[in-house]
């Protein structure tokens, strides 16, 4: 009886030689008998068994083959981690005033409140000295570099086996989880503020908006330069989504609502954000003493822990937001 089954890996020999190393030999076999095409039968059979089983003698896959194991596929499981957190929440941004600190060598950086009654003009008197005096008001408010960190530790195994990339796209996704939990925390710049800024609801929405906007404009109007046609934000959480809407469109219509008479008197943006509970919306005066200070933007280095078998990716950012004049906020609710 002929054998055809081979037990090295090489080329087809006879008329089915194309190049493929299934180490099939039938140049011996009778195809013309039915005991020689059997034989035949079985040993392609067995092949394909070999070629299906951990252990077979033709087992592909030796792209994931590790040392010591050449002789079979792998047994390990899969890892797909995967972690979201895209700036798709980010209109919060838009209140604050954004300065670009990253050229700066003084770790603190400090703003005031001026105003007209801090700045003294005086008489010139002939032949002496101009009296110069220095312009300030309050207490500055300071900001230091505050330095964010944060890492992934990925083992050789898992990036070795990899296939698709899971990890890279991980990496990737980096900023947009760093910008998330950057956009929470400026929320909770306004959530943390004391009760000296709320507005005693009045009314209805709409009116208890125009108070709070006449409120901000007593307050700081003088100390800004501010015309009564500024824009004000206001942000609030998609539920309370309908009653802003209701407010808003006061403004651009005839005021016909079932739950006021009136039309609301000011410049609004709605801003809004999940980043606030529904039931409480915040009005602002965007920019001027609230503030989003960067000082470095986010990157990233590479650090090699050779005695955890590991890849450490290491992203820092150094960057930090106040609100310098809480008079610039009111909060309402109640509505």
């Amino acid at each position: 009886m002929a054998q055809i089954i081979s037990t090295h890996v090489g080329g087809l020999k006879g008329a089915m030689a194309n190049g493929i190393p299934t180490g099939l030999d039938y140049d011996q076999v009778d195809l013309n008998s039915a005991e020689g095409r059997k034989e035949f039968a079985d040993a392609v059979s067995g092949y394909f068994k070999d070629v299906r089983e951990p252990n077979g003698m033709y087992a592909t896959g030796q792209k994931n083959t590790r040392t010591g194991h050449l002789d079979a596929l792998p047994v390990r499981d899969e890892v797909d981690v995967r972690f979201y957190g895209p700036r798709d929440d980010a209109s919060i941004f838009d209140l604050f005033q954004y300065v670009d600190k990253s050229s700066s060598k003084n770790p603190t950086y400090k703003f005031a409140n001026v105003n007209a009654a801090s700045i003294i003009f005086e008489e010139k008197t002939v032949g002496k000295e101009a009296r110069v005096r220095k312009v300030s008001a309050g207490a500055p408010q300071d900001l230091k570099s505050v330095t964010h960190e944060g890492a992934l530790g990925i083992d050789d195994d898992t990036q070795r086996f990899d296939d698709y990339g899971v990890f890279e796209q991980n990496i990737q996704r980096v900023p947009g989880v760093w910008m998330d939990q950057y956009a929470s925390n400026l929320a909770l710049l306004f959530t943390s503020l004391g009760a000296g800024v709320n507005e005693t609801f009045s009314v209805d929405l709409i009116t208890t908006i125009n108070n709070a906007c006449n409120q901000i404009l007593e307050d700081v109007g003088d100390l800004y330069g501010l015309s009564d046609s500024e824009n004000f934000g206001l942000m609030y959480n998609g539920r309370d989504a309908a009653k802003v809407r209701q407010a808003l469109v006061s403004n651009l219509t005839l005021a016909n609502d079932n739950n006021s008479a009136k039309q609301l008197e000011f410049n609004i943006v709605p801003v809004k954000t999940r980043k606030i509970a529904a039931g409480g919306m915040y009005l602002t005066l965007p920019g001027r003493d609230i503030v989003d200070v960067e000082w470095d933007g986010l990157w990233s280095e590479y650090a090699r822990n050779a005695h955890a078998g590991a890849d450490d990716y290491i992203f820092r950012s150094r960057r930090n937001a106040g609100i310098g004049n809480v008079q610039q906020v009111r909060r309402l609710s109640g509505y």
